[in-house]
This record gives C-alpha cells, structure tokens and sequence, in this order.
C-alpha cells in the first residue's frame, strides 16, 4: 500500500491513514521529500499501530478450490497438489477450520491424501491426488468446522492415461478353438494398459495374422479401445489350421 505525504506548506500537519491487512502483512511505502529537500517538508512519522481485521464466517461462495496440476498422468504416482482457501466475504483468510476434500464426479476412485487438513494463517489447506484411471474428475471441499459447509468453487483434475505397455497388455480369444466352417468365429479380446496395469483407453487397434497355417477372415468389431482399455475383433475360416493373431497400437 502507498501513501503520499503532504508538504508541510500545504498546511496539513497531521495525518492518518488506514491500508487493509493481508493474511501475512502488509507493506507500507510512504513517500515524501527526498534528503536534501527543505527540513520542514520531510515527512516524520511519530505513531504506527498495526490493527489485525478479525474474519468473519466462512463464506463459501467466496472461498476457493485450486488444483495447481490441472493435468497430470493416470499412473498412480503422479499427483496434484489442491489448494482450499477459506475466507469471510471480504476475503479475509479464515484460520483454524477443519477442511475435508473428496471426490464429486469423474471415473474410477482416485486416492486422496490429507497434507495439511486445519487452515493456517492464510486459510489454505492442502490435498494430494491420484489416480490410475484415465478421465476428468471433480473435487468438492468441506468446511467441517462450520456444520460440513460446502465450498462452491470445485478443482478438476484430468487425469490422463499413461503409454500402452506391451509387457502388460494383452490378447486373448474365446473360443480357442471353432469350427473351419467359414461361419463360426472366434472373439478377440485386446487389453492396452499402461506399466501400472491401468487401462488405457481412446488407442486405434489392428489385428494381424503374423502366424500359423491358414489366414483366417479378421474383422473388426470396435478397433478404439474403451474407458476398460479393450478393442474387439472376431476371426473366421473355411481352413483348419492354426494361426497367431497380434495386435498393435498404432
């Protein structure tokens, strides 16, 4: 906060004034004649109070939920730091309220750690998540003190799957064995999942005949793998024989 002092041949000889508190301090910057200037006109501060504003109650609309990592990878390892912010509708910080963050919406059960659940000073506290589900999640923070208010403002954390792992994915058929009969098929069921055995989803897959004595008819029943990291295909032929499928995300 700035202030300018007034020259004494204003005629203004004393002066007060008053400048908001912010959740740590406040600056004050007071300017007048620089040294040299006439004696009278330097500006002498002869008093400083300093008077903290009490808060008032929580005001949830006014009050803040914050994900600082807006992205972060669906591997169970990375994590978001959630910021809440409690404040009076003045936006004074509201120390000492206990605060509890869960998840609204959005898939799978993400993990949530308390990092520190009682606002301090600046009437943050914060919360660590993760996921191994790929997608958008929403969180929601309490207010436990004041009879579980609910914060207005939310944090959205997209949550975003990992590299298709080949050590972990998988194909597999069923039945193994059907009827050369041109007609009879066989389902083929391919997995993508990343190193943490999350799946992944949203993958272009193809299938392939890489080996065995015959080259059965491929097709395609969903090539983009799903929210289960699956994509589908059924095989058939008029041949008997035995053939090895592969997939690949291209």
């Amino acid at each position: 906060s700035g202030f300018v002092a007034p020259n004494a041949g204003s005629g203004i000889t004393n002066v007060t004034f008053t400048v908001a508190a912010t959740g740590t301090s406040t600056v004050l910057e007071i300017t007048g004649l620089i040294p040299g200037g006439i004696a009278s006109d330097i500006p002498v501060i002869n008093d400083v109070s300093v008077v903290q504003a009490m808060p008032g109650p929580v005001d949830p609309d006014a009050s803040t939920v914050e994900a600082w990592q807006e992205s972060v990878a669906a591997d169970g390892l990375s994590t978001s730091t959630i910021t809440v912010t409690l404040t009076d509708s003045n936006g004074i910080p509201v120390s000492g309220k206990t605060v509890s963050l869960a998840k609204t919406s959005g898939p799978g059960s993400p993990i949530i750690t308390t990092n520190n659940g009682t606002t301090g000073g600046g009437g943050t506290a914060t919360f660590e998540v993760t996921s191994t589900t790929a997608g958008a999640v929403e969180f929601t923070a309490t207010d436990v003190t004041d009879g579980n208010l609910v914060i207005t403002d939310t944090a959205t954390v997209n949550f975003v799957a990992g590299a298709a792992n080949s050590e972990t994915s998988t194909v597999a058929a069923s039945p193994t064995n059907v009827v050369a009969d041109g007609v009879s098929t066989s389902t083929i069921i391919v997995t993508l999942r990343d190193a943490t055995n999350g799946p992944v989803s949203g993958k272009t897959v193809t299938l392939t005949n890489t080996a065995g004595t015959v080259a059965p008819v491929i097709t395609t029943i969903s090539g983009t793998t799903d929210v289960i990291g699956e994509a589908t295909f059924t095989v058939d032929s008029a041949v008997s024989g035995t053939t090895e499928l592969t997939a690949t995300d291209v």
